[in-house]
Formats: structure tokens, C-alpha cells, sequence
């Protein structure tokens, strides 16, 4: 048996909404063609959230001191979603587990780099199997010229140079599991501001990935519209403030200069008082 066609022991879980059908079946197929074994995972719908469920778990003010921003509804079921699959790790004491998104397209070659785990650093406890940079989805995020190691002649795992944006495929240990469990007791980021950063983490990414966004599949998911729209008032928000502080220090320098004109007008008219009066 060829090593592609060994089976991966992973437990692997899927994140998936219920009414998302065209969803699960697309990653039904495309892990069955792979031999790969899979449990969905209840996604859940920010939209239908009330409103003390979300204030017992995020915090708007947090969010805008932090990102400069509200976060979406989206954004919010989708942490949830991948917070309950951490605590499934927990509470039943899975050592590593894979998690996927079901806007996702991968093929071959995510088994070869899932064959070779016995090659992974030491140290890791979470990599990401699909990133991108934070400008765009098809720039891949950069990694550290000192940390890398190759996987083989096209794939090799190295530790990121900058936040590793994407929650749509990784794999994780219990240990990190649980440190995320502990910085998402109280929203305040997406999901991925978590994952893609290795302050806490030993995080590492495959590069090039093996995971990829399915685009069509990708763009039917409302939270991305809903993170754009915050985006877009986010800017003009700082538009609004940067407009404010640059009139500010417009009308502060004028008046700078008429206070400067006022107290040399006012040192002149006080000597010339004193030179009429001795003069």
C-alpha cells in the first residue's frame, strides 16, 4: 500500500451549517474520494444568537479597542463554532484533532503533508494546513528564514513572519486547544486573530498550502459580507477621526499664530508706553 493511500488516524471535524447542504455535501464527496474519515460539527448561526447569549460571550467595546471594530455576527458563530470542537477535545481528551471548514478544496497532496506529522518540529501544537496574508486570499502568509524545515521536495512546515489569516484547515493538539479556550473565554477578535498568531502558540504553517478556499463555495457565507461591511465603516470611522484631529491641528496652529501676534503686539504697545513716559 502506497503511503497516499494509508488512512490518517486524525480525528477529523467539519464545521457545517445545518441549512448549508450543498456544503456538507461537496465535503462529503471530496473526503470520501480521499478515504478520509469525518464528523461534522454543528456550526453555529451568529444571526440567530440573542442578544444576552452574545454578551456573555464578547465584548463590542474589547473588540473596538482591539481590531477597531465591532465584530460581525458571522465572525461571532463562526469562533463558537470552533470553540465547541476544542472543548470536545477537552472533555473527551483527544490529543490531535484536524479541523476543516466546509468552504474548502483540497487533493493529494494534504495526505502527503499529513503522512509526514512524524516530521513536524517537536514543539508544534498548532499548524496551519491553509493561510493566507492578511492583504489578500492569494498571497500566502510569509514564514521565518530560521525556522523552517522541508516535509519534502515541494512541501516544508516553517513558523509565520506575520498573522497567518484562515480558519479553514488545520490541525491542532490538546495543549493548544486548551490555551485557546483560555483567550476565548471573552471575544474580542475573529476566530483567526487566535489561531494565526504565535504569541501563546508554537505555531507553525505548510507552505505552500495544501488547503484551499473554494471560492464559490466561499463567497455564499454571510459572514464575510458582514465582516466587509464592518470594514468599510471601520474606515470611515478612522476617515472621520483622522478628519477631526487634522481640523484640530489646522485651527490649533492657527490660533498659535494669532496668540503669537497678539503678545508681540502687546510687548510692543508695553514699550512704547515706557519710552513715552522716559523718553
Amino acid at each position: 500500500m502506497s503511503e497516499i493511500n494509508k488512512k490518517i488516524d486524525i480525528p477529523i471535524y467539519i464545521i457545517n451549517l445545518k441549512k448549508d447542504i450543498e456544503k456538507k455535501e461537496h465535503m462529503q464527496k471530496l473526503c470520501e474520494k480521499h478515504n478520509l474519515y469525518q464528523e461534522f460539527i454543528n456550526a453555529v448561526d451568529g444571526r440567530l444568537l440573542s442578544e444576552e447569549n452574545i454578551n456573555e460571550i464578547y465584548s463590542s467595546a474589547k473588540a473596538i479597542n482591539t481590531i477597531g471594530r465591532e465584530l460581525s455576527r458571522g465572525e461571532i458563530g463562526c469562533a463558537l463554532s470552533h470553540i465547541s470542537i476544542y472543548k470536545k477535545m477537552v472533555n473527551e481528551n483527544i490529543s490531535e484533532a484536524i479541523v476543516f471548514e466546509d468552504d474548502i478544496e483540497f487533493n493529494n497532496n494534504l495526505l502527503k503533508v499529513l503522512h509526514k506529522i512524524n516530521n513536524f518540529p517537536d514543539n508544534w501544537n498548532l499548524v496551519l494546513l491553509g493561510h493566507h496574508a492578511c492583504p489578500a486570499r492569494d498571497i500566502e502568509t510569509h514564514y521565518s528564514f530560521w525556522e523552517k524545515k522541508g516535509l519534502d521536495n515541494t512541501y516544508m512546515i516553517a513558523r509565520p513572519a506575520e498573522m497567518g489569516c484562515g480558519t479553514y484547515g488545520y490541525i491542532l493538539k490538546l495543549e493548544a486547544a486548551k490555551i485557546l479556550l483560555h483567550d476565548l473565554k471573552i471575544l474580542e477578535k475573529p476566530i483567526d486573530h487566535y489561531t494565526g498568531i504565535d504569541k501563546k502558540l508554537n505555531l507553525y504553517i505548510v507552505s505552500p498550502a495544501v488547503i484551499k478556499i473554494h471560492d464559490f463555495l466561499s463567497n455564499t457565507y454571510h459572514s464575510m459580507e458582514d465582516r466587509k461591511k464592518l470594514q468599510k465603516k471601520q474606515k470611515s470611522i478612522i476617515y472621520s477621526r483622522k478628519r477631526k484631529v487634522l481640523i484640530f491641528f489646522y485651527l490649533n496652529k492657527v490660533w498659535d499664530k494669532i496668540n503669537g501676534k497678539y503678545i508681540r503686539l502687546k510687548q510692543f504697545l508695553k514699550r512704547r508706553r515706557k519710552y513715552e513716559k522716559y523718553g
